[in-house]
């Protein structure tokens, strides 16, 4: 990634998304990442308070955030576990798709949290979820990062994954109501409906 004038940016490829105001006052995207500079720009790219830009360098080691968000993703989503596939400011949600044992492996999360750049956060291990649950994040802190760092996520995440949801398996289970009231039918018995509704969860 390189600093430039935008005078000097013609030709140049946006490293990142820029915003600005909008017609009717709304804050919104007015270049998109990777579009190509041209001469015509530099008005609206005033207008918007930049008078300089970042752009990419191919020569540089380095891979956008949003990259490495995905890069990331794959790397820590096990079983059952989806995540958007168009991050937005190097970020990455994920979501359950089942109802079931959200597990994490909390060793390899902290091995991930000590890579550079990289902030991984997640519901607690062993957390009961539903589908469409959002499970945590991911996100690159700077606007790129060390193509190094998301070699090193990719082999800590090598063996097995940092993030799992697992099924739940159903199960018989039988309730015993004890008592000579009522098994003589002197009393109504109000406990069992509730055990029930508690175990069919």
């Amino acid at each position: 990634m390189k600093k430039l004038r935008i005078e000097d940016a013609i030709g140049e490829s946006l490293c990142h998304d820029m915003t600005g105001i909008l017609p009717g006052g709304k804050k919104g995207v007015v270049f998109k990442r990777g579009h190509v500079i041209r001469e015509s720009d530099i008005p609206a790219l005033l207008d918007i308070g930049k008078s300089h830009i970042f752009a990419w360098d191919p020569a540089a080691d380095e891979i956008h955030e949003d990259d490495a968000a995905l890069i990331c993703a794959a790397a820590v989503c096990g079983e059952n576990i989806s995540y958007d596939k168009t991050p937005a400011e190097g970020k990455v949600l994920m979501y359950t798709d089942i109802r079931g044992l959200f597990c994490v492996q909390r060793d390899l999360l902290c091995e991930i949290n000590s890579v550079g750049d990289y902030t991984v956060a997640s519901l607690p291990s062993y957390t009961d979820v539903v589908p469409g649950q959002k499970l945590g994040g991911i996100r690159i802190i700077p606007l790129v990062t060390k193509r190094e760092n998301t070699k090193a996520v990719q082999r800590i995440c090598a063996d097995r994954s940092v993030f799992s949801v697992y099924p739940y398996k159903p199960l018989k289970c039988g309730v015993i109501i004890t008592g000579s009231e009522v098994y003589y039918g002197r009393i109504e018995d109000k406990f069992e409906p509730i055990i029930h509704r508690k175990i069919e969860k």
